[in-house]
């Protein structure tokens, strides 16, 4: 959990401060996990330090086949990670490779417990 917080939720806080941005958009999808569930489209939401902003999850109720569909037909290339078996990223300690493709794009990550998910989310993991 240390490390979300360190090499993710921190970095995109300081730059919501830093680029005073009033919203950001995510790529987190409710096939991604349970965790995901009950998220909105637009959720708003406070950094680390109590700064106001909109996260708009623009891909929230789209599936895997929706976002290859969209990368297939605008030809644009997957990520050269993807085909090395990272089907998902996260920390760099948390992410392992998705040994069988036909799994869900998401088995490639530590699990990561119920508490330990729900305090992620609320100091801003998505």
């Amino acid at each position: 959990m240390d490390c979300c917080l360190e090499n993710k939720i921190k970095p995109l806080h300081d730059a919501i401060r830093s680029m005073g941005l009033h919203a950001i958009l995510t790529g987190i999808k409710r096939c991604d996990g349970y965790s995901r569930n009950d998220a909105m489209v637009e959720e708003v939401r406070k950094t680390y330090d109590g700064i106001g902003y909109v996260q708009i999850n623009t891909l929230l109720n789209c599936g895997e086949r929706d976002v290859r569909a969209f990368l297939d037909v605008n030809c644009i290339p997957l990520n050269p990670v993807y085909l090395s078996g990272y089907s998902s990223l996260d920390c760099e300690p948390c992410t392992l490779p998705n040994e069988d493709m036909a799994l869900p794009e998401r088995h490639g990550r530590t699990e990561k417990d119920s508490i330990a998910l729900t305090k992620l989310r609320k100091i801003g993991y998505f």
